[in-house]
């Protein structure tokens, strides 16, 4: 069967977009297996479900199958797709997620700004398994390193180290065996590898549930800039560096605020086939 999709990226992080009437008899988690595939599929970071309503609904799964509560740059990419293709009227409008509403505006730059909302760093929440009332800066061992890790709900769960040094190695195998030590993080977690550059400069590595490393995470920059605020580390609006390019994120009144871009690739039919 042909499905019409189109493809967008955010910094690098790319994603297939389906609206959901049309694949109302595929299994989502098979479809996102297959489609995301860079050899046998289109090839994405993730897949996104759009639904409509009195809102805009977004279900976002990971190229693995699994399903995240949000992702920071495919939000910026449906706030570009749903103005371009008349989905919602004017420039600001809400998008539902697993995670909760996201706050979406078109700047006049073309620029999308997300209202991620406030960070979160119960331990009920996050989650994760701690002696505390909220895991910050706390020593853990992972793949034969100990670093002090933060645990943060960012609309997903996210936790986050400050290193000297982003070795590509240290990214893998720490990120990794961080994302799966389900004794920890129950249902496993982004793990976000921070160089603190100056008072707004950030460079950030994620290693992502569910994908891996990837170019850049949204909601990995919004966490850290969260975190960074909190331990008195950055000062008001932030550029946070990724492999795929930066985004500009601040706090005020506990709230995180995200700017970056969302550009269309591609669009067409893809022939799935169960």
């Amino acid at each position: 069967m042909k499905i019409p999709f189109m493809k967008y990226q955010g910094l690098g992080n790319d994603f297939i977009i389906f609206q959901a009437a049309e694949i109302e008899e595929i299994k989502r988690s098979d479809l996102a297996i297959t489609v995301c595939d860079r050899h046998f599929g289109i090839g994405a970071d993730g897949m996104v479900v759009l639904s409509e309503g009195e809102d805009l609904k977004m279900d976002f799964y990971n190229n693995d199958g699994t399903i995240a509560p949000m992702c920071g740059n495919a939000s910026r990419c449906i706030a570009k797709y749903a103005v371009e293709q008349n989905l919602v009227a004017g420039d600001v409008f809400t998008l539902e997620t697993l995670g909760g509403p996201v706050g979406l505006s078109i700047l006049e730059d073309g620029r999308v700004q997300v209202d991620l909302g406030e960070p979160d760093y119960s331990v009920e929440q996050v989650p994760v398994k701690c002696d505390k009332p909220e895991m910050i800066q706390e020593p853990i061992e992972a793949g034969g390193e100990t670093l002090l890790w933060t645990g943060v709900f960012m609309l997903t769960t996210h936790a986050v180290t400050f290193v000297e040094e982003q070795r590509d190695e240290l990214i893998a195998t720490v990120g990794s065996a961080l994302e799966n030590m389900t004794d920890r993080f129950p249902i496993k977690t982004n793990a976000n590898f921070v160089k603190r550059l100056d008072d707004h400069t950030l460079r950030l590595m994620t290693w992502e549930r569910g994908a891996g490393r990837t170019l850049a995470c949204g909601t990995g920059a919004c966490a850290v800039v969260a975190v960074s605020d909190r331990l008195g580390l950055t000062d008001g609006r932030v550029r946070v560096i990724m492999d795929g390019g930066e985004l500009e994120v601040y706090v005020e009144n506990n709230r995180v605020f995200m700017i970056g871009t969302g550009d269309k690739i591609a669009e067409g039919f893809y022939e799935y086939m169960e």
